[in-house]
């Protein structure tokens, strides 16, 4: 009789826990859904952005090894359109790659 009356009684709580659970996470989808819509429809469509390390870049007459002279040159020549930008070429493009230099 104990077992049953046990068994009634932790049936009954899983289920109110459960439920508790999944509002729970429903309502903080929903929150986290209102408040951050990018974030969850990049986490939806599974986007997310790559650090990318440039080390060096080869332009037509130098090669340019500073670190803030290697972003002006990239956000320059993002902003200006590829075209219209001399030709960029790196060594490496990241740590872990040591292949020839790409032509962008």
């Amino acid at each position: 009789m104990y077992r049953a009356i046990h068994k009634a009684y932790s049936t009954k709580n899983l289920t109110k826990h459960k439920e508790y659970i999944i509002d729970y996470l429903i309502t903080s989808w929903y929150q986290n859904f209102l408040d951050n819509t990018i974030l969850m429809i990049d986490s939806i469509l599974k986007r997310h952005t790559d650090c990318i390390n440039f080390n060096n870049i080869y332009t037509p007459n130098t090669i340019i090894t500073k670190p803030k002279e290697i972003k002006e040159i990239i956000r320059t020549y993002f902003l200006l359109g590829h075209s219209q930008t001399p030709p960029i070429t790196t060594s490496k493009i990241n740590k872990k790659d040591t292949t020839t230099p790409t032509q962008y």
